[in-house]
C-alpha cells in the first residue's frame, strides 16, 4: 500500500469516527432533552414553579449564547 492510499485510509477512518462521535453526543443529548420534558410535564407542578423553571432555562441559554439576560 503506497503512503498516498494510508494517508485516505487513515483520513476516512478519522472522519468515521469523528461522525460517529457527534452522532452519539446528538442521540444521548435528545434523548436527555426529550426525557426532562416528558418528566417536566408529567410532575404536578404549581403556575409559580413551572414560571420560575422557564425563567431559569431561558437564563442558561441565553448566558450559554452570551447574550443580555432575559427580563422578568
Amino acid at each position: 500500500m503506497t503512503s498516498k492510499a494510508t494517508l485516505l485510509w487513515a483520513a476516512a477512518v478519522i472522519v468515521a469516527l469523528t461522525g460517529g462521535f457527534v452522532s452519539g453526543v446528538w442521540a444521548g443529548a435528545k434523548t436527555e432533552q426529550d426525557t426532562l420534558a416528558d418528566l417536566l410535564e408529567r410532575a404536578d407542578l404549581t403556575t409559580d414553579c413551572q414560571s420560575q423553571i422557564d425563567l431559569a432555562v431561558r437564563d442558561v441559554i441565553s448566558n450559554w449564547q452570551g447574550g443580555p439576560p432575559p427580563s422578568p
